[in-house]
């Protein structure tokens, strides 16, 4: 692929005015070439008698109150500079189109809404058919409407998420495959960095950096290019927001260097980096400390909604796993929390578990409160208390509770001996779910056979085939499998049976740490340790292995309550029909 010359036809949205006019310009001084401005402003549209002989923003608005006042026409500020932005618009236009003439090139103004694909392809048919060299993409259009997020409109987000992204899909549409050679994507680093006040803008440019990885991949002769710019000093950068970018120590990209940047990058051999960042992000400053944010999600648990849990019932009644229902508070954490990810759940509690007597919905409120993580900890890491609970006719109950340590950083997964060689005649793992040790149905069966157990362990080999996600509903599995999770416990609950004659469920776990997710289909490796047990209850450690000793997940001081009257129940649900 050759670096654009004379013949390259240069598409360039946003091209007529700002930092891509004079990008433009120094490509036309480098590269000569055709261009094709887009852009909705008009150029040729005769200005108003006021402006004549005012050359610049600030003479044009005092010509343009002259003139109101002298034909008694009141005027709004917004009105003012609506009428003064047209006139400096045009005249940049067309400044523009004489500069690239200037330096070498030919240029084209097409006056067009690139977010409108009948209107684009109207107008870039017949300067497309003018020729058959190659062309060159710059998607450069972009307008910004910054203000908190809590306070965007759908029309703030359509106004600027339009022009980046469903431009870029209407100018590829129009372009030919086969003369496209380059696309360079105007991206910004709000997008990368991400930039307070600019969610939307922030999301186009993210949507941008995205697009050209995927364009890559589908489109190998054409060079694909995304610029993560940083603040330029100029175009919609003002004077104030220079101060603010001074005070956050965030340098400004001179436009003759980003322009040179630019064409650099155009007259390269292909092949390097896809998403290139220009600048740097701001430097990170200290919030005061307040209150801490608290964090609700609210669930509305349909039974009908999630056929797993006809597979997880106990005297009849359909009961939420305690792993699912850990699981779930994991992925709510990691999802208010982008780039961080569970390494360590502590005090899990089952207070008062979920169990459905019939198909009636049941409404769950999540609580997440941030702690001040351990010394022990990085300083990038969070601690949230989760608690879960439901409104009853006599007030909120509680239901499931837990502490979650969050980390940038995967913990390094440790090892224990490796499994033991299953002895002769050992158990399959079937006969625990048909004879009444465990009432768990197809979705959770995950033991295969009992490699060892004696009064202070339990071996098992398993593998769970995959759960179809029809059946996951509510809960899908994402960085936790809690349908495999579950056979962490199945091993505590299999060992008192086989050791007590009675039966066991969930109670609570002092310590979980996450380290690599198990998927389905894959033999792994479950042990339990006890650390007690008595007539009400059992406490182990559990580990989830493969067949190197490798940890996935390990279970700390995880605890069971046992009961004679459940051994009953679960082999009412055992035993054949």
């Amino acid at each position: 692929m050759s670096p654009p010359g004379p013949d390259t036809l240069f598409v360039v949205s946003g091209g007529g005015r700002g930092i891509t006019a004079r990008c433009v310009v120094e490509l036309a001084g480098r590269f000569g070439g055709r261009y094709l401005l887009l852009g909705r402003t008009d150029p040729g549209a005769p200005e108003p008698a006021w402006s004549a002989g005012a050359s610049g923003p600030a003479e044009l608005r005092e010509a343009a109150l002259r003139a109101r006042g002298e034909h008694g026409c009141p005027t709004t500020p917004t009105e003012l500079e609506r009428s003064v932005a047209g006139v400096v618009a045009s005249r940049e236009v067309r400044a523009t189109l004489d500069a690239v003439t200037h330096a070498g090139g030919r240029a084209e103004y097409l006056p067009v809404d690139v977010t409108d694909a009948v209107a684009l392809r109207r107008a870039l048919t017949p300067a497309l058919a003018d020729g058959d060299g190659d062309v060159v993409l710059v998607h450069g259009a972009g307008v910004l409407a910054d203000r908190p997020i809590g306070r965007k409109t759908v029309a703030d987000y359509e106004r600027v998420v339009g022009p980046k992204v469903t431009g870029l899909v209407n100018l590829l549409a129009c372009l030919p495959e086969e003369r496209l050679r380059q696309v360079v994507l105007f991206s910004s680093a709000a997008g990368f960095f991400g930039n307070p006040g600019q969610s939307d803008y922030a999301l186009a440019n993210e949507v941008l950096n995205k697009a050209a990885l995927l364009l890559r991949r589908r489109r190998p002769g054409c060079r694909m290019l995304v610029l993560n710019w940083g603040p330029w000093d100029g175009g919609m950068v003002t004077g104030s927001l220079k101060a603010l970018f001074a005070e956050r120590d965030v340098p400004l990209i001179d436009p003759a260097a980003g322009a040179d940047l630019l064409a650099r990058e155009l007259a390269r051999h292909p092949g390097g980096d896809v998403e290139v960042v220009v600048g740097r992000a701001p430097a990170a400053r200290p919030s005061p400390l307040g209150p801490p944010a608290v964090h609700r999600v609210r669930r509305r648990l349909d039974p009908a909604a999630n056929p797993f849990l006809r597979d997880h019932v106990v005297d009849g009644r359909r009961v939420l796993p305690a792993a699912v229902s850990g699981s779930w508070l994991v992925n709510s954490a990691e999802e208010l929390l982008p780039g961080l990810r569970v390494v360590a759940v502590r005090d899990f509690r089952v207070f008062n578990g979920v169990v459905l007597t019939d198909d009636t919905p049941v409404e769950l409120t999540l609580e997440l409160t941030p702690e001040a993580a351990p010394v022990s900890m990085g300083g990038d890491d969070v601690v949230l208390a989760a608690k879960v609970w439901s409104e009853t006719g006599s007030g909120s109950r509680p239901r499931y509770g837990a502490r979650l340590a969050l980390s940038p950083h995967p913990p390094r997964a440790p090892r224990v001996d490796a499994p033991p060689s299953p002895v002769p005649g050992a158990a399959e793992g079937e006969r625990l779910y048909q004879d009444g040790t465990l009432f768990h149905g197809p979705l959770f069966r995950g033991i295969r056979r009992v490699l060892s157990h004696d009064a202070s362990h339990i071996w098992l080999e398993c593998r769970l085939p995959e759960v179809p996600v029809s059946a996951q509903g509510q809960f899908p599995v994402r960085s936790v499998n809690h349908f495999v999770a579950d056979v962490g416990f199945q091993a505590m609950l299999a060992w008192v049976r086989l050791h007590t004659g009675m039966a066991s469920l969930p109670l609570s776990c002092a310590g979980s740490d996450i380290y690599r997710p198990l998927p389905f289909d894959r033999t792994f490796y479950a042990r339990a340790e006890v650390r007690r047990h008595d007539a009400g209850s059992m406490a182990a450690d559990v580990v989830l292995c493969d067949a190197g000793g490798r940890v996935h997940l390990r279970l700390t001081g995880a605890e069971v309550t046992v009961s004679a009257r459940l051994a009953e129940r679960f082999h009412a649900v055992g035993a054949p029909a």
